[in-house]
């Protein structure tokens, strides 16, 4: 398939361009902190009605918080817990775990019902006294529990989500978080300021690489689904966000950095060629690493700190609702509940299951920005070897048209076709130019996938241009 460079420019309407401003790209739908003290990380979870819901670290307590009417979140539930001011979350189908620097073991809260989570208690309360961050492999089902007295420590949630069975153990060097995906291991050693690479498919690791980063005191990484970008931060008044191509995890190549002065740098999570930043006292910021061999470029951001400098603000952020919200969890304010109006994938309405499931897409190649000419739409969730329609439009709709509901206007619409592959997968190019006038309206699409006479539709998707 081919597609014209000047698609997207074609959809676009002529409104003015956004200037940047504070807050940029982004808008606040809602900020909670209800009596809570203060906070730490923050987790999400979507059910399968499609409800959605933070999970947020509270100095005493794990609190739960349905977000599915975003302007108006609603406590549903606040588990006590020992004080202290970490706490960190992962999450493995229906369950989230919890961990913190001031208790042993891991909590284990299953959200199968989520207006009544329950609390099924701590397990490994014997193994670990302390962890500082959690981190699952939702490929493999491994949950890996980090920054204990005795080395990092890997279950099996795959095996039982509730016992959670240990494996092995990571004693290479002290692990202060990871990210660990397809077997390979992103490991920050904070202690001794650098990333490790390793081979994770057997247990001791075998590394791949070690790579001092730029403040010499590596905090977290996050690296792209297709294993060629990895992006670092270091918590400390020298160090900063920095990119490395990753093609060759055996010699990790120094790309593009992203230092923000007077600020230090916290946690890194992405979507596709697009980072987001928990930034402390500079607040949440989302950027675009697809061209990082030359600049990560900011798409948006919301300060929500009113704390000058220091270890204060944002600690955390959220990226992976199936709305495209963002939640961020600031250490003296709350929950943030932010809209991303340009460069992100938002979506609306219900879709229609097909063979493989609803269908959905994601950004790949770049960021939805001006001048980015590898950016596309991978599509999943396809019926395999069966045709597909996206369909762009200016305007959304709600028609129900057999058995789908078509979420897209139908007036002007602009359809590329094709076959998707025997995964149900297909990937759309949709190069966008370098045309100043592209951040303007909105573009609006959806799916639809056949299955003989039955069809199968995504939920609606929009996203504007950034600049």
């Amino acid at each position: 398939m081919r597609t014209s460079p000047w698609l997207l420019a074609a959809l676009c309407c002529s409104s003015p361009l956004w200037s940047q401003t504070s807050p940029y790209n982004t808008t606040l739908l809602a900020n909670l902190k209800g009596t809570k003290v203060a906070f730490a990380g923050v987790w999400g979870y979507t059910a399968a009605d499609g409800r959605e819901y933070a999970i947020v670290g509270e100095r005493t307590s794990t609190w739960i918080v349905d977000c599915t009417n975003p302007t108006s979140p609603v406590e549903v539930a606040s588990f006590a817990a020992t004080s202290s001011t970490w706490r960190e979350f992962a999450g493995y189908k229906n369950y989230i775990y919890s961990g913190s620097e001031n208790h042993s073991g891991v909590r284990v809260i299953d959200m199968s019902n989520p207006a009544v989570p329950v609390d099924k208690g701590y397990v490994h309360a014997a193994d670990w006294t302390r962890s500082h961050t959690l981190s699952m492999d939702p490929d493999s089902g491994r949950l890996y529990v980090s920054g204990t007295s005795t080395g990092q420590f890997i279950c099996d949630a795959a095996a039982d989500p509730i016992n959670l069975p240990i494996l092995g153990k990571n004693t290479l060097a002290y692990v202060h978080d990871c990210y660990m995906r397809r077997g390979r291991g992103y490991i920050a050693e904070i202690n001794n300021g650098r990333l490790r690479i390793a081979n994770t498919t057997t247990i001791p690791f075998t590394t791949l690489s070690t790579t001092t980063t730029p403040g010499a005191f590596t905090h977290n990484a996050w690296v792209t689904d297709d294993d060629k970008i990895c992006v670092t931060t270091d918590e400390n008044s020298t160090g900063y966000l920095k990119a490395y191509d990753i093609t060759n995890p055996a010699v990790p190549v120094p790309l593009a950095s992203y230092p923000i002065a007077g600020a230090v740098v916290h946690n890194v999570f992405g979507i596709g060629r697009t980072a987001y930043i928990a930034h402390y006292t500079d607040g949440f910021r989302m950027v675009d690493i697809g061209n990082a061999a030359t600049a990560i470029k900011t798409l948006a951001y919301y300060d929500t700190s009113t704390v000058a400098s220091g270890y204060a603000g944002a600690w955390g952020c959220y990226p992976w609702t199936d709305s495209g919200l963002v939640y961020i969890s600031d250490i003296q304010n709350g929950l943030y509940i932010l809209r991303v109006d340009r460069g992100a994938m938002n979506r609306y309405g219900q879709g229609t299951a097909g063979p493989n499931g609803v269908p959905r897409a994601q950004f790949e190649g770049g960021s939805a920005m001006v001048n980015s000419p590898n950016f596309r739409l991978d599509l999943s969730n396809l019926t395999p070897s069966a045709p597909y329609a996206l369909v762009l439009s200016t305007a959304q709709a709600n028609v129900p048209v057999l058995n789908v509901t078509v979420l897209v206007d139908l007036t002007s619409p602009v359809v590329l076709s094709g076959t998707a592959d025997a995964q149900g997968k297909a990937s759309v190019p949709l190069p966008i130019p370098n045309d100043p006038n592209l951040p303007a309206g909105k573009i609006y699409a959806q799916i639809i996938t056949a299955n003989g006479a039955q069809l199968g539709a995504s939920r609606g998707m929009w996203f504007g241009i950034a600049q």
